[in-house]
């Protein structure tokens, strides 16, 4: 039976899933983090994401949130956010979150050592810088390893390379 979630916030989405593009010396990266999720029991490689919450006065408010927290990392630039909610699984869970991407600054000072400040529920081992065209040769080799999973969202966008 699939779990009905209730929205609680003004913005008619549950939460933000962030994929923050970094640029450093010329170079595109994607910044990745790895958590473990107790539903599955297994450490999974995925984009910074989480609940908008109450005191966030935009959707973009929290995609930048929870990117500094999770990752350390400021957002130079917002490129653009989802204005409704896409499903997670809609067979499993009514989650709905929007999707953000965003421009980091490597090169500003502000970004050369990120620290993350994570909430005492969260469970980020680490940060990932993977070069914008590789991530996809990079989810294959996670895939093959089978000891961390990757994200539908992750694996999807990294397939978009292909086109």
């Amino acid at each position: 039976m699939a779990e009905e979630t209730k929205i609680a916030n003004q913005f008619g989405v549950d939460g933000v899933d962030v994929i923050p593009i970094l640029k450093k010396d010329d170079k595109k990266f994607i910044i990745l983090i790895k958590q473990f999720r107790p539903p599955i029991h297994k450490w999974i490689i995925e984009f910074p994401s989480g609940y908008i919450d109450d005191s966030d006065k935009s959707i973009e408010e929290a995609g930048i949130r929870e990117l500094k927290e999770e990752t350390g990392y400021t957002v130079t630039k917002v490129i653009r956010t989802t204005k409704n909610g896409q499903y997670l699984n809609p067979s499993v869970t009514s989650d709905l979150d929007a999707i953000m991407i965003v421009e980091i600054d490597g090169n500003n000072p502000i970004n050369k050592n990120p620290k993350q400040s994570l909430d005492e529920s969260e469970e980020v081992s680490e940060v990932i810088q993977i070069e914008y065209e590789k991530l996809l040769e990079y989810c294959d080799k996670i895939i093959e390893n089978g000891e961390v999973e990757i994200s539908t969202q992750v694996y999807t966008f990294a397939l978009s390379s292909l086109f």
